[in-house]
């Protein structure tokens, strides 16, 4: 068995073909094979071809009518006889020593794919498109990240492992085809390296096929990406909302764009000249087109007033919206449910949801077992533990107009998805119990609001579970009323990367303890393990902040000295403090 199968598709390409073979040839991994397939060039491409393969009969001719890429790639995969296999687009060259450090990279780390990088070559100009270190990865998901899936996605600049793409085929008769194969191989890699000093050029050549455009072109684009976004959808990876955002259909004229269709999850958004949004319709609901048209220009006309006009209208339409809603608790009735009971609660806001549908937000990045968790935690039922979601499926009445402008926002894009994932049987509370100020300003006596919320650790040992640099407490009067305070100090990013460290930290403290947990989606998950272990546990994230802007009277969202507000970007980050009391509370630091 030769070490590797070099697998080059070659069509019309006279102009570049002795480069490529010549790279090929010369690679100082001597045991290779060159699978050379001719798809029915018409120039010279095949004479080419013959009279290297007098000089070097390590290179196999195939010979087809004109079938396209994808099936000249398959015809190569059929007769490779190769421990991996490469392949190597006819009008690209690769490093002489390409093939070799790719090959023993994988015997030295038993993995079925290596990754080179790329310098992409405009005519005498190089400029690397993707540079990698040398690494290693196991998981779907970071292997799918090292390979720049969706945003670049290669076949080329690869070596793999001859089993795990045999069965493999390329789908013929389509461009884009890497999009579709590429990801389902690597899912089936057992490990995947990227490794430095070795490179793939990739020539953009203006008059490639892949540089030209034509409605087939566009749709079998589309059609590509939907099938990528379901696969990382089916195996819960990240997607980011720009990434799911796909072209549906796109119209210029000399290069000018005139109208562009995107579409993202169960909407269209249609682009004039690819900058200007004129409408928004749910792709799958064409009875209600005009009533989001209508709705869409309102909101256009009235975004820069100060008038209730959009809030008016988003609410009518909330409340009209044509589905069974989930039952949700007041907030003050979620507080006097708190102060009654001894209970525990863990809260559900859009960074949850955004969890749970796959995307990282700026303190938590995507994890599939934090998704799994949240969607479990959501629907379960157990009468000591309080599940609070955002209080805004019905009527918005209650809440700030800028709160419910969001929230509609919100509710357009992912109504649907909620629904498919809450417990219509259950009664949840206002997630917006320890959000109070801002998002119910005017509605809620806040004075008596904040007085009764103290309550809930009156003469209470309580134990502050907070990022580094939150600082509940620190500065105001919140927990004054508390017997004693003390704190675990976790990552104020990524703390679910830490769970095992925090949950046993959390779990050595006295039973009576009363725990505030302020950790983003983390404290949901928190909260609930710890109520099932015999501790009360108070998910209130936010607590804090929206007192010291009840303190400051404050109209809009606003920094606080010494603390992190993560809704406002300039303040992700603080610095450390002088502050004995504080310092003294602290049990232990998680970084």
């Amino acid at each position: 068995m030769v070490k590797v199968s070099i697998i080059v598709p070659v069509y019309n390409v006279e102009k570049y073909l002795e480069k490529c073979l010549d790279s090929l040839i010369n690679q100082t991994l001597k045991d290779i094979e060159i699978i050379c397939v001719n798809d029915g060039s018409k120039d010279n491409s095949l004479k080419i071809l013959e009279k290297y393969s007098q000089k070097d009969n390590r290179i196999i001719i195939i010979n087809q009518d004109n079938a396209g890429l994808s099936v000249a790639r398959n015809s190569g995969i059929d007769i490779a006889k190769g421990e991996y296999i490469g392949f190597v687009d006819s009008d690209d060259w690769v490093d002489l020593d390409f093939y070799e450090k790719l090959y023993n990279s994988a015997i030295k780390n038993d993995a079925d794919i290596a990754v080179s990088s790329i310098i992409r070559w405009r005519k005498y100009n190089k400029k690397y498109r993707v540079k990698y270190e040398d690494k290693v990865y196991t998981t779907l998901q970071e292997k799918i990240s090292a390979c720049f899936i969706p945003k670049i996605c290669y076949v080329w600049n690869k070596l793999y492992k001859t089993h795990i793409v045999q069965n493999k085929h390329f789908t013929p008769n389509v461009y884009f085809e890497d999009i579709i194969w590429l990801p389902e191989v690597i899912k089936s890699s057992n490990k995947l390296i990227t490794v430095s000093g070795v490179n793939y050029y990739y020539r953009v050549n203006s008059g490639s096929i892949v540089k030209k455009t034509s409605k087939k072109k566009q749709q079998d684009n589309y059609n590509a990406k939907k099938v990528m976004i379901k696969f990382f959808n089916d195996n819960g990876l990240v997607l980011s909302k720009k990434e799911r955002t796909i072209v549906k259909f796109s119209k210029s004229i000399l290069n000018i764009p005139l109208l562009k269709i995107k579409e993202i999850d169960s909407f269209l958004i249609y682009l004039l000249f690819d900058l200007i949004p004129i409408a928004e319709v749910e792709n799958s609901a064409d009875y209600r087109i005009t009533l989001k048209l209508f709705n869409l220009f309102k909101i256009k006309i009235t975004k820069n007033k100060k008038s209730d006009d959009f809030y008016k209208n988003a609410n009518l339409i909330n409340e009209t919206e044509n589905s069974e809603k989930p039952k949700v608790l007041s907030c003050s009735e979620t507080l006097e449910e708190l102060i009654n009971s001894n209970k525990s609660i863990c809260r559900y806001g859009d960074g949850e949801f955004n969890i749970i549908f796959g995307e990282s937000i700026p303190f938590q990045s995507y994890d599939v077992n934090l998704k799994n968790r949240l969607k479990d935690i959501l629907i379960a039922s157990d009468e000591n533990i309080l599940c609070g979601i955002p209080d805004v499926f019905g009527s918005l009445d209650s809440h700030n107009p800028e709160h419910a402008k969001f929230w509609y926002k919100y509710l357009y894009y992912n109504r649907k998805k909620i629904y498919n994932i809450i417990n219509f049987n259950k009664c949840y509370v206002d997630t917006g119990v320890s959000r109070s100020y801002l998002e119910y300003l005017p509605s809620i006596d806040h004075d008596k609001f904040f007085e009764e919320l103290k309550s809930l650790w009156k003469n209470k040992n309580i134990v502050i579970v907070e990022g580094n640099g939150s600082r509940l407490g620190v500065g105001n009067d919140l927990f004054n009323s508390a017997k004693s305070i003390k704190r675990i100090l976790c990552p104020s990013k990524n703390a679910f990367s830490k769970y095992d460290e925090i949950l046993n930290n959390c779990i050595s403290c006295d039973k009576e303890s009363l725990f505030i947990i302020a950790l983003g989606p983390t404290a949901t998950v928190l909260a609930y393990d710890l109520s099932k272990k015999g501790f009360r546990a108070l998910d209130f994230g936010h607590v804090d902040i929206e007192y010291e802007w009840y303190l400051k009277k404050a109209t809009h969202k606003v920094p606080v000295k010494n603390k992190i507000v993560n809704e406002i970007r300039s303040c992700r980050s603080v610095g450390k403090i002088k502050d004995e009391k504080y310092d003294s509370e602290i049990l232990t630091i998680i970084n």
